[in-house]
Parts: C-alpha cells; sequence; structure tokens
C-alpha cells in the first residue's frame, strides 16, 4: 500500500454503515470511525443501545475476518507476496461469502453488483495453494483477482470455489488420520438418516469436503461468537445463561434454545470437541434485518476422535458451554427434541465413508464405531431421564 491510511466506507450490501480510517502500519488496523451512517446495518452486536459503535470491538471483528495466522502455510503465502493478511483481504475490499459486507474506498463509485462474490466470478487460486508447500511459483497472478480466500477464517486448509454457478466451500484436513474431512460427510449422512431439516450436506471431493455456501445474496451468517457480546456476562453466571440471555434480547431465545437441545446430544453423540461460538449461529436478512432462522448445522470435522490414536469415551472435549461432554449434555432442556430412538444405520455409516480414508485402518475404524455406540446406549439413558450411570466409561 502507498498510503499509511486510508479511509473506506463500510458497506452493508448497498447500503453505507459507515466510515473508517484504516492505518496499515504494525500489521494494519482500524485507527477510527470517522462518521457513522446507517449504524443498524452493522454487524449483529457491535451497536451499542445508544447506536454508537466502539472502534475496539469493530476492529476485533475485521481481525476474525482476515486469514488466520493459525492457518496451515499462511506464512508462506504472507512471504511470497510481501504483503500482510489486512493488505490481502483490502485488495479484495473485505468481500465475503458469509455476509454482504464490504470495503468501499472514499470518492469510489466502485457498487456492490460489480464486485459481489455470489453473482461474480472469483479466483479460487489463493485458496488452492494453501494445500501445497510453495507459493513462490503462482504468486505474481494470485493478486491478479479478487478472492473470498482473503477473509475465510479458521485453522484447515480451504478454498471457495464455482461449481455449475454455485459457491462451495473446500475444506483439507490434518493431522495423522486425516479424518475431518470424512467426519464432515458422516455427521451431514446422519443428520439426514435423522430427517433433520436444517443442516449443510457435505461430500467427499477427493480427500477433501465439499458443501454448498448456506449464505445467499441477501442474507448473512450471524456467529454466536457476535450474539454473545450484545450485554456483558454476570457474575457467577453460566455461559449458556448468559448466552440465551443475549438470544432473549433479539428476540429468538426460544428457537436458540430448542436448537441447542439438538446439537448438544448431536455432538455428545459424535464426540464433536469443536462446537465454537463460530460454528453456530442465525441467518439475517441484510435489506430487512429480520431474523429469518438459525443457521443449519455444519462444521463437524473435529469429533470422532479425530486426532487421538485411543478412542475413549472418558473425558471427552467440549465447547463452547462447558469443558466437557458429560457436564455438557446436562444443559438439554427439552430431552424430547433430539430423536435418538432413530439412530440405527450409524455404524453402516461410519464403516462406509471411513474406509475411503487410508489413514484409518480397520481396527481404527472398528474402535470408533464401539465407542459411539456406547455413546448411544448413554446418550439414550440420559434423554430418557434415566439415572446416569458409567458416564466415564
Amino acid at each position: 500500500m502507498k498510503n499509511d491510511k486510508l479511509n473506506f466506507i463500510l458497506m452493508n450490501k448497498n447500503t453505507p454503515v459507515l466510515e473508517l480510517k484504516f492505518c496499515f502500519k504494525r500489521g494494519g488496523y482500524i485507527e477510527d470511525i470517522i462518521k457513522l451512517h446507517n449504524p443498524e446495518y452493522a454487524p449483529l452486536g457491535l451497536v451499542n443501545k445508544d447506536k454508537s459503535i466502539n472502534p475496539d470491538e469493530l476492529s476485533d471483528w475485521w481481525e476474525e475476518r482476515c486469514l488466520p495466522d493459525s492457518r496451515i502455510n499462511v506464512e508462506h503465502l504472507f512471504e511470497a507476496l510481501n504483503l500482510n493478511k489486512q493488505e490481502l483481504i483490502i485488495h479484495s475490499l473485505g468481500l465475503s461469502l458469509s455476509d454482504q459486507y464490504w470495503l468501499k474506498p472514499v470518492g469510489s463509485d466502485i457498487k456492490w453488483n460489480d464486485v459481489n462474490f455470489f453473482t461474480n466470478d472469483f479466483s479460487d487460486k489463493v485458496g488452492k495453494l494453501f494445500f501445497f508447500t510453495s507459493f513462490s511459483d503462482n504468486a505474481e497472478s494470485i493478486l491478479e483477482e479478487y478472492s473470498p480466500d482473503y477473509s475465510s477464517n479458521g485453522f484447515l486448509n480451504k478454498y471457495w470455489t464455482i461449481i455449475n454457478n454455485g459457491r462451495f466451500l473446500v475444506k483439507g484436513n490434518h493431522g495423522a488420520f486425516s479424518q475431518q474431512s470424512y467426519n464432515e460427510v458422516i455427521a451431514s449422512r446422519i443428520l439426514q438418516s435423522i430427517s433433520c431439516k436444517n443442516y449443510v450436506g457435505y461430500d467427499l471431493l477427493g480427500q477433501n469436503s465439499i458443501c454448498k455456501n448456506f449464505v445467499e445474496g441477501t442474507t448473512e451468517y450471524v456467529p454466536a461468537s457476535l450474539i454473545r457480546r450484545i450485554l456483558p456476562k454476570k457474575d457467577n453466571e453460566t455461559y449458556y445463561n448468559h448466552f440465551l440471555r443475549c438470544c432473549k434480547y433479539f428476540g429468538f431465545h426460544k428457537e436458540m434454545q430448542n436448537t441447542l437441545d439438538y446439537i448438544i446430544p448431536f455432538d455428545y453423540l459424535i464426540a464433536n470437541e469443536d462446537r465454537n461460538y463460530g460454528n453456530f449461529g442465525i441467518i439475517r436478512n441484510v435489506e430487512t434485518l429480520k431474523i429469518e432462522s438459525i443457521a443449519p448445522i455444519f462444521d463437524n470435522g473435529n469429533s470422532l476422535w479425530y486426532n487421538q490414536v485411543e478412542i475413549s469415551n472418558k473425558n471427552v472435549k467440549s465447547y463452547p458451554f462447558e469443558l466437557e461432554q458429560n457436564r455438557q449434555i446436562k444443559l438439554v432442556q427439552d430431552k424430547s427434541i433430539f430423536p435418538i430412538d432413530e439412530i440405527s444405520k450409524i455404524e453402516y455409516i461410519i464403516k462406509d465413508v471411513l474406509k475411503q480414508n487410508r489413514n484409518c485402518d480397520k481396527n481404527r475404524i472398528s474402535n470408533i464405531c464401539l465407542a459411539v455406540q456406547r455413546r448411544i446406549a448413554i446418550l439414550k439413558q440420559i434423554l430418557s431421564n434415566e439415572k446416569q450411570k458409567n458416564l466415564q466409561r
């Protein structure tokens, strides 16, 4: 960047939200909010009761939008391009396929219809490069086109691509068993088998997973991490109660509680260790600002003991409300919502998918199936109000 500081209009599709000053020193950051235009169109959870927006909170939101420092091979990309993550995301105007926010340079006549990724073509070069270790041969061509991969967070390698005019996300794996992509497929097939009506379907693309974008040109995905910011957590208040209180502030706590009564048992069933505040939330219409629905269930890869040699039901980790599954499962309010009695094909699904993974042998697959069957038995006890015996086995 030639200038150390530039002014932009943060847009929500066609609506100007605010004018901000961006500083490119020390890696890049939002220095100040110059003027508020339509703060109600800002990311949910950032607007205070007096319609003000804290620059630090806006900066935190923006930082979470950038490529994470933890992304595998990300340092090689920065080195090859001689740019940092802030410069890269601004190169594509902050555009994303998860929402409609973008940066319009002050004085520019750029329009949403000309640049958004929902209706315009984009490059998938940069995201694909993360699946390799060398960036130098392609560095010059990377910046020729816009890409949603500059605003794609998360640890795993991934890239957005266009197939038959649809927008699809491809995700890779890490670790000795390279199991996450296969787990995504297993989870979606389980949900399909129990007639779940709100989930993202995953398929395999080679050794990677692929799914269609669940956000469209008039909607945005609002993660729980933004929802929980609207109200401060009280002393001695649980994370679960605090989150539902924030949902009540926006008027959808009943719907969210019912969803959690479904998701928490499902995560218990597949031993999901990473239901964090970034991978569940709501869908909001960016034009009317009305909440349309709870977001579908997605991002289930860190499950089924994906990175563990020993398959054990003892002290399985969980997020976001409790650190262990045996404690988090107790948060379920309506035990009739999750259809545990409909679970019947799970062993077949696990075996059918994991046998395609060359890093999982028959013994490992068998042990995973046995552990899941044990979890089903325990979960049936819990959801039927019977005594919770042998939870640590």
